[in-house]
């Protein structure tokens, strides 16, 4: 893992252009927003009698209605804008995502919140030939709310013979409450009978407009290819080397296929700054192919990707393509010294530490528990902390260490330094977390002593945010007698809870006991690049950091030159902790080298112009780089004695 100092970071998240579609789930269920708002009004429509705050009624259907895979002749319709085919939590105020194994199962969920119907409010069934109407008209939210009320339908489209459509229709989307209007703290989907599989279109986000209608179909059956997502650039990525475009291409018919994938990258201002496609043969029905494209050398800007196919003949074009939005920051790898002499690295710094293994095995567990809770763990020695000595340290559930007695948790976060409390800390993931042992009976805080000079306290398993039932992290303080310090993580992100995970609402770093200096990898996610990784660790030290690292250096060479071109324009990554000071490139046509100076410097990027020989030779060229140093480290590549060749070829 250990690479170069500054590296580029994508940050991608996927994003609506214009219509949202999603799917296909493993079932085979999807959904679009593209559809024509049609609202079925109340006349003829009869009340079916509930009202109040978290209660829910059993009402018939007019036809026995399929969905995944299973019929029902009858639904449970609850006053917190939820439907269920069963009666557990049917009357459930808080919402969850979608899918989850927690009850309630089976669901459809127009405008899952904690809502009440009372005063006028009113929930009405009507048929309309093969559709099963619900309106909830003049619903408040949330449950407490005096004016202006929610009203919204839930469409139940039967098919017979196989699977029926459901659609949500939004006739009034707005409440006065800033949280909970539009959506904002609602869950939009579907979900099959036990929670394994399900369609979400959103949850905890304020994206349900008025006149919105969204419509829930099977797909299965149909002569499809389906564009499903794109995996890279996705997430976070470290960059520095270049990067391979992936995305999921899924065969929705139902025999084989042939087609070709295309993906496009572009920046924000609609300028192509990547293109690829590849040909895929034979992909069996209902299977899933993931696609590499060409490799890719990101520069830092903001991004669209977009991934699509052409296959001819598509009856449900509206997946064929997906996108995905991203930009590119700088990551930093080292900081300090703060004004004692303390230091940090990660495991991205080419000295930096190596990430370990995290395991309870021969561990011994804290008695500490629950949600705000602290305790004190004894040292096995004497810990040197910003020149004074500690025989115990503090620990709190919200995810740091202090060597000054806790009277408080602390579940809000500050920036470092800071002279209010807490001070003398160790912050590996301060945000505001639980040792929920209900949820998992093996969270906890741990503690070993694998070798006579360091110490780990583990947080094992512990949920994020506070209110997670599913959501946890892992990762460790490593003290040394020595008084060196490893943050040491393992699992950092909450898929569940986007703005938690990998520390985006978190401080990293550590403070000395009077909060006046200290060192921060991160406050709240910024800067943006310098996240919590999984498998990632960072080092404190007040010892000096000798530099024995030379540059490192990344080049991909071409497969081949034509003839045809006048000259190869170089591009290689040169990156240092103590600066660059001097470069050239080496290269051959005869086997006499001739030094090359670069024409130009884009950041760690350097650039080279050499001239293209004749068709039938090849060029051959290597790099060297020297660090600021005081040794003035010499860096090589492919090596000192060893060369990148490329062949010439006539295109013709």
């Amino acid at each position: 893992m250990k690479q170069i100092l500054v590296f580029s970071l994508l940050l991608v998240v996927s994003v609506p252009l214009l219509a949202r579609t999603g799917g296909p789930d493993e079932y085979g269920y999807m959904f679009t927003d593209e559809v024509e708002f049609s609202w079925i009004d109340e006349e003829g429509a009869v009340a079916i009698g509930l009202s109040g705050d978290d209660n829910f009624l059993q009402i018939p259907l007019p036809f026995s209605f399929g969905f995944y895979g299973e019929r029902y002749d009858s639904i449970f319709c609850g006053t917190n804008g939820l439907l269920s085919f069963f009666e557990e939590e049917a009357d459930a105020y808080w919402n969850d995502s979608i899918p989850t194994a927690f009850t309630p199962n089976g669901i459809i969920a127009p405008f899952w919140d904690d809502c009440n119907i009372r005063d006028e409010s009113e929930v009405l069934v009507k048929t309309v030939d093969s559709v099963f109407v619900v309106i909830y008209k003049d619903v408040f939210c949330p449950f407490s709310s005096m004016t202006n009320p929610l009203t919204f339908e839930v469409l139940l489209v039967n098919h017979p013979e196989g699977d029926g459509d459901i659609v949500f229709q939004y006739l009034d989307a707005e409440v006065d409450d800033v949280t909970h209007t539009h959506g904002g703290s609602a869950t939009v989907g579907i979900e099959n009978e036990d929670g394994t599989i399900g369609l979400q279109y959103s949850y905890d986000e304020a994206v349900v407009d008025s006149g919105l209608a969204i419509r829930f179909f099977f797909s299965g059956g149909i002569n499809s290819v389906s564009a499903m997502e794109i995996l890279s650039p996705a997430g976070v990525v470290i960059g520095g080397e270049e990067i391979t475009p992936k995305a999921v291409f899924r065969n929705r018919s139902d025999s084989s296929v042939d087609f070709t994938a295309f993906f496009r990258i572009q920046d924000t201002t609609g300028a192509l700054v990547y293109i690829d496609s590849f040909n895929v043969s034979s992909l069996g029905a209902g299977e899933r192919d993931t696609v590499e494209f060409a490799p890719w050398m990101p520069e830092t800007g903001g991004f669209i990707a977009t991934a699509w196919h052409n296959f001819g003949g598509d009856e449900l074009p509206i997946d064929d393509t997906t996108t995905a939005e991203f930009s590119v920051y700088e990551h930093i790898s080292s900081g300090g010294p703060d004004d004692f002499g303390y230091s940090w690295r990660d495991s991205y710094h080419p000295g930096g530490p190596t990430p370990l293994p995290i395991g309870i095995e021969g561990a011994t567990r804290i008695d500490i528990s629950g949600d705000d809770v602290t305790a004190e763990i004894p040292l096995p020695f004497e810990f040197p902390f910003y020149g004074s000595e500690y025989s115990s340290v503090w620990v709190s559930s919200n995810g740091f260490l202090s060597f000054e007695s806790l009277t408080s948790s602390h579940i809000l976060n500050d920036s470092i330094p800071c002279a209010d409390d807490p001070n003398a800390i160790l912050a590996l993931y301060w945000d505001d977390s639980d040792i929920d042992t209900y949820s998992d009976p093996e969270a906890g805080i741990y503690v070993k002593r694998p070798a006579d000079d360091e110490f780990h306290i583990i947080f094992w398993h512990i949920f994020l945010p506070y209110s997670s039932t599913t959501d946890n992290v892992t990762y460790e303080a490593i003290l040394y007698e020595s008084g060196r310090i490893i943050f040491n993580y393992a699992q950092t992100e909450t898929p569940t809870y986007p703005e938690r995970s990998m520390g985006r609402s978190a401080t990293v770093g550590i403070e000395s006991p009077d909060g006046t200096t200290g060192l921060l990898y991160e406050y709240n996610g910024m800067p943006p690049a310098n996240l919590i990784y999984p498998d990632f660790a960072v080092e404190f030290s007040s010892e000096p950091v000798v530099d024995t690292i030379p540059p490192a250096i990344s080049h991909t060479p071409p497969a081949v030159l034509y003839s045809t071109e006048e000259n190869f324009i170089v591009r290689a990554t040169i990156t240092d902790i103590s600066g660059v000071i001097a470069d050239t490139l080496f290269f051959s046509v005869t086997g006499l080298f001739t030094p090359v100076s670069h024409d130009s410097v884009v950041g760690s990027n350097y650039y080279y112009t050499l001239p293209v020989p004749p068709a039938g030779m090849s060029i051959c060229y290597r790099f060297l780089a020297v660090d600021g140093a005081e040794g003035h480290n010499v860096g090589y590549l492919p090596g000192m004695d060893s060369t990148f060749c490329v062949p010439v070829i006539d295109p013709h």
